[in-house]
């Protein structure tokens, strides 16, 4: 009787630990794409994957991008990972000249509109998912 008193406790604690050891790591999928203004490869931007929590998206973690440019193609990361979690996202860009070297700093000079650059007024937004379709990253922005 005394036995079953102590194995008990030992029991519940190797359940917690067993339970606690098998939480999920959150699921990142790859997102490679193509920005564009007016259907021309961007030379130029960053992009910015901010979580759409109208759309039901309650993560914090923002992915992000800088564009090939020579392709303007783009592959995000989140922090360290490679892709994005899945849900629908507001996208961001940041198109605009920086100066190059010995230029100094100047202000910027945005290629493309500046309502891209805020979550609150770009037009962009997209769901991130397991099998996305031909072309779901693919964004063509306007001057």
């Amino acid at each position: 009787m005394a036995v079953r008193r102590f194995m008990l406790p030992i029991l519940a604690s190797a359940f917690v630990l067993v339970v606690a050891g098998c939480a999920k790591e959150p699921v990142y999928y790859p997102v490679e794409g193509k920005l564009t203004l007016n259907g021309k490869p961007m030379t130029v931007g960053r992009l910015q994957f901010v979580p759409d929590a109208d759309k039901g998206n309650a993560s914090q973690e923002e992915a992000r991008a800088r564009v090939d440019p020579a392709t303007g193609q783009f592959a995000l990361k989140t922090e360290e990972k490679i892709g994005c979690r899945p849900g629908w996202y507001k996208v961001v860009v940041f198109a605009f000249a920086e100066p190059g070297p010995g230029e100094g700093p100047k202000p910027p000079v945005w290629i493309a509109s500046q309502k891209y650059a805020d979550p609150k007024t770009t037009s962009l937004s997209v769901e991130v998912t397991a099998e996305p379709m031909p072309g779901q990253y693919d964004f063509n922005l306007l001057p």
